[in-house]
C-alpha cells in the first residue's frame, strides 16, 4: 500500500497540538525540542530525568485512526533513547552486519536506509534475523548507532520522544 500525504506544512508545537490532540492532523515531528518545550507538556521531575545529559530531543506525535507504520527501515549515525509517553510502538531492530548481509543498504553521513523491496515486505522480514520490542507508556528503548529499525505505531494520540 502506498500512502500519500495530502497536505503538509511546518508549524510550531503550539499550532500542532490542538490539531493533533483532536485527531484532525495525523503526524507531528520536530527535532529542535528544548527543555521549555517539554516543560509545557510534562511534570518537572520527568523533564529533568529525561533532559539531563541530552543536548536535544525529537518529539514524534501521531493521531492515526488505526495502527500505522511510521518509520520504514533506516539507521542513524548516533545512539538513541526513545521514550514512549502515550500509547505504544512496535520496534523491529536489525543488527547492521545482518542488514548488510541480507539487504541492499544505501549509506550516507546522515542516515542509512534499506532499499525498497518489490517482494512481499513481511515475507522478506520473516527471513531476516531481528529483534522485536514493544514500548508502552513510560517505557524506553536504547539502540546503538547504525542499528536499523522499523516502527509501527498504535492508533490514537501517540507520543514519543527520542534523545
Amino acid at each position: 500500500m502506498i500512502a500519500k500525504l495530502e497536505e503538509m506544512h511546518q508549524g510550531s508545537f503550539e499550532e500542532a497540538w490542538p490539531c493533533i490532540s483532536k485527531g484532525k492532523c495525523t503526524l507531528y515531528f520536530d527535532n529542535t525540542w528544548v527543555k521549555e518545550d517539554y516543560d509545557s507538556i510534562m511534570p518537572d521531575n520527568v523533564v529533568k530525568t529525561l533532559i539531563e545529559g541530552s543536548s536535544f530531543g525529537s518529539m514524534f506525535m501521531s493521531s492515526y485512526k488505526n495502527d500505522h507504520i511510521t518509520a520504514a527501515a533506516h539507521a542513524a549515525p548516533q545512539k538513541s533513547l526513545a521514550t514512549q509517553i502515550t500509547k505504544s510502538k512496535k520496534w523491529i531492530f536489525i543488527d547492521p552486519m545482518i542488514a548488510k548481509e541480507y539487504h541492499a543498504v544505501d549509506e550516507n553521513e546522515f542516515v542509512s536506509v534499506l532499499h525498497s523491496m518489490s517482494q512481499d515486505h513481511d515475507k522478506v522480514l520473516k527471513s531476516t534475523p531481528r529483534y522485536e520490542v514493544i514500548t508502552g507508556p513510560g517505557d524506553g528503548v536504547y539502540f546503538p548507532e547504525f542499528w536499523f529499525h522499523i516502527v509501527f505505531t498504535e492508533g490514537g494520540l501517540n507520543t514519543m520522544t527520542n534523545w
